[in-house]
């Protein structure tokens, strides 16, 4: 679409207004674009109404202070691209520098006076993987001396860096689990196949459909294995409403995971951790501004089956054959959640509710942001619920 487009002026009028989400089905009605592509071109017009921040975090060479260039130009400082500046509550600079991709990320944190002597002295540095950079930006594991100021938060351009380079690189720790997971997991699905062959499945399969999960059955030893345990009458389907068991649901679940390129992370710490943060009962104590993030997190896995009813029904009985809690995001509402959560984790650990370690909380933090970027889909899935 081109630039004076006339659907552009009400699609400005609508973001102005503050609804992306109708300027995004308007531009889908009208390009007939898939849902991430849209996502993205609205995001892109809406960057034209951001006011920028007047203090620039990530500088170019002659914004940044004498003390932050005389670092980076003195011998101590590694090569590499500097990410960012920021002065900490005693007044001392932090310098933060992407040093390595291969064979693994790596950064390098520098602290320092604002007058220093000779570069030799008074200068402690921190080698970081890409996890502890992603629980340095949450706060949730900070270097000895190293805070972010008299306001307490990251500079905003530090975590645009990271959602970047994550895009750019899909460092995303992935998995493959069985579909019925044995401790808390999170799928991410890709959105043209979902939405067009899954998410609106009608109530019933017709032949060819029926054909086509079998098909699949046969070069998946998982579905195939599933198939096998049905009753002999589960393995002909007719042409009625609805005509697939809920015992049989499952494979159409399996089918998903086949088609919409999954992808897929498990927690390692807990067996049912949206169950234990249920049982800490800490929305109470949350703050009001954090409460719609907490509503999203807590959707992703329903353990209090909140949002069940707006599940596939496919996916809804998966989760009731499986005795799994189930939940599903859309792509907007991912972004969201990947914007926020580091907020609502610090939070949390802050009331004491039972988190994942750092560096693990950063492999979950990575996945989400990753399928935010890629407009996919989540689903969470749980036992024992």
């Amino acid at each position: 679409m081109q630039d004076d487009d006339p659907l552009w002026q009400d699609i400005d009028a609508m973001l102005l207004a503050g609804n992306a989400i109708v300027a995004i089905r308007r531009y889908r009605e009208y390009t007939g674009s898939d849902l991430a592509p849209s996502v993205l071109a609205i995001e892109a017009r809406k960057r034209r109404f951001e006011t920028p921040s007047p203090i620039p975090t990530i500088a170019s060479q002659e914004l940044r202070p004498d003390g932050v260039q005389a670092y980076l130009d003195s011998g101590h400082a590694p090569r590499g691209d500097c990410i960012a500046w920021w002065s900490t509550r005693a007044g001392d600079f932090c310098v933060l520098v992407h040093t390595v991709d291969a064979p693994s990320p790596g950064f390098e944190l520098a602290l320092f006076p604002r007058q220093v002597g000779h570069w030799g002295h008074q200068l402690q540095g921190y080698r970081l993987a890409l996890r502890d950079l992603l629980a340095l930006a949450e706060q949730s594991a900070l270097p000895y001396r190293v805070d972010f100021g008299e306001n307490s938060k990251p500079p905003p351009a530090l975590r645009e860096w990271i959602a970047g380079y994550l895009a750019r690189t899909r460092a995303v720790p992935t998995s493959t689990p069985h579909w019925r997971a044995s401790r808390t997991c999170l799928f991410a699905l890709s959105a043209p196949e979902f939405e067009r062959d899954h998410l609106f499945r009608p109530p019933f399969l017709d032949a060819d459909a029926w054909a086509a999960v079998r098909i699949m059955a046969a070069s998946d030893s998982a579905m195939q294995e599933y198939l096998d345990e049905l009753p002999a009458d589960e393995h002909e389907r007719v042409d009625a409403v609805p005509n697939l068991t809920l015992r049989a649901q499952p494979l159409l679940w399996m089918a998903c995971l086949r088609c919409c390129d999954a992808r897929a992370l498990e927690a390692d710490a807990f067996d049912t951790w949206f169950a234990d943060l249920d049982t800490a009962i800490v929305e109470p104590r949350l703050p009001l501004a954090l409460h719609p993030t907490w509503t999203l997190w807590r959707g992703l896995i329903d353990i209090a089956a909140t949002r069940r009813s707006g599940l596939p029904w496919w996916l809804r009985g998966t989760g009731e054959v499986s005795t799994c809690a189930i939940g599903l995001l859309a792509p907007h509402e991912v972004r969201y959640l990947a914007a926020q959560l580091p907020s609502l984790w610090s939070m949390l650990e802050q009331l004491g509710a039972p988190l994942l370690p750092a560096a693990e909380r950063g492999d979950w933090l990575a996945f989400i942001t990753a399928a935010a970027s890629d407009g996919r889909w989540l689903v969470g899935v749980e036992p024992g619920s």
